[in-house]
């Protein structure tokens, strides 16, 4: 396909995964290494949480059909409005087309870097509060699941879950008030967790 003239990139991802990063670096590099071919047209980054990335990828499933039903990447990048596929798809067209290459040293640490920054970012700065449970299977490494929660939506049900989750309510006549040591028994990916008091 011939590139255009001018041309915006637009980068659309989960900011909390590496790959995302290695895409919006990319892209800037483009834009900052051709100024002729992105210069008129603005670089457009859309960092995304999870939950707005899945709702973002059904979307384009929908509107775009095709290869993007089986997509299971955490970035997609758009050139010319043109979908190019995920961060290598994105980086094999800018070798392709461009000449591009990423001079980073440890790029792939430094992406990861930058994911765990986002992250936290979020976390600190979002106007939302957040609980976590630390959730262990079997004997493996405790992993953390953190939950955001909507109080300006649902505050009655986001105050009984922080109560839970901290444990602050201890017992009620023998009843634990709170979700540490609760089994798990079913896990929906991308849905939901069950479990009992």
């Amino acid at each position: 396909m011939p590139v255009c003239e001018t041309m915006t990139l637009e980068v659309f991802g989960r900011f909390d995964k590496a790959e995302f990063h290695k895409a919006k670096c990319a892209a800037e590099d483009l834009v900052t290494r051709l100024p002729t071919k992105f210069s008129d047209s603005p670089l457009l980054i859309h960092p995304l949480t999870e939950l707005a990335w899945s709702e973002f990828t059904k979307t384009k499933q929908i509107d775009l059909g095709g290869e993007t039903w089986a997509f299971t990447a955490n970035s997609m990048v758009f050139a010319g409005g043109e979908l190019k596929g995920d961060c290598m798809d994105f980086v094999t067209w800018a070798k392709d087309e461009f000449d591009y290459q990423d001079y980073r040293t440890d790029a792939e640490d430094l992406y990861q870097a930058m994911a765990d920054e986002a992250y936290e970012t979020f976390i600190k700065d979002d106007k939302k509060d957040f609980v976590y449970f630390d959730v262990v299977i079997d004997d493996s490494e405790c992993e953390r699941m953190v939950f955001e929660l909507y109080k300006d939506v649902c505050p009655k049900t986001c105050d009984n879950f922080v109560k839970l989750s901290t444990g602050e309510e201890g017992e009620l006549d023998g009843l634990k008030l709170h979700y540490q040591d609760t089994l798990i028994h079913r896990v929906v990916p991308r849905g939901w967790i069950q479990g009992e008091i």
